[in-house]
C-alpha cells in the first residue's frame, strides 16, 4: 500500500490536488470522502477502476451504500490515482477500527461549538474538551508565527 509512487503523492500536495485526484461527486458523497466516512475499495476480477464504494462504519447505514462503479475519464481529465485510494480506503478503515475516527469527530464538534456564535460558552459539566482545544490553538499560533 505505502509504495514508493504513494508515499511521493502523499508527501507532495500538489500532487494530491491535482485534478486526476478530485472527484466529481454528489456533495453528499464528498463530503463523506472527505471525512474518511466512505471508501472506494477495488474490486477483485472486474473491470479497470472498479470500486465498491461503501461506508466504512456499518452503524452508519445509507441505503446509497454499497455500490460498485467503475470510474472513467472524462473531458481529458484522468482517473484518480488507484494508490491514492487504497491509502484513503486502508486510513478510513484505521480511523473505523481504531475508534481514532469518532474520538476526532467529537473534538471537532466541540471546537465548533467554542467557535460558535457570540455568547456560546464551554458547559459548565465538563464535558468538553477545554484543555485540548487551548493546546491545539497554542500550537497553531506557534506554527504559523
Amino acid at each position: 500500500m505505502f509504495t514508493p509512487e504513494a508515499i511521493e503523492s502523499i508527501a507532495k500536495p500538489d500532487a494530491i490536488d491535482q485534478p486526476c485526484n478530485s472527484a466529481t461527486l454528489h456533495q453528499f458523497v464528498v463530503s463523506r470522502f472527505d471525512g474518511f466516512v466512505i471508501g472506494f475499495e477495488p474490486v477483485e476480477d472486474s473491470a479497470p477502476n472498479t470500486y465498491q464504494i461503501d461506508m466504512h462504519d456499518p452503524s452508519r447505514s445509507c441505503s446509497d451504500f454499497p455500490v460498485i462503479r467503475t470510474l472513467c475519464a472524462r473531458d481529458g481529465i484522468e482517473l484518480p490515482s488507484p494508490k491514492l485510494l487504497s491509502v484513503h480506503f486502508a486510513m478510513g478503515k484505521i480511523l473505523y477500527v481504531s475508534g481514532v475516527g469518532r474520538y476526532i469527530d467529537s473534538l471537532v464538534r466541540d471546537m465548533q461549538r467554542l467557535k460558535g456564535a457570540q455568547g456560546v460558552f464551554a458547559p459548565w459539566d465538563g464535558s468538553m474538551r477545554l484543555d485540548v482545544y487551548v493546546r491545539f490553538k497554542l500550537g497553531d499560533d506557534f506554527v504559523s508565527g
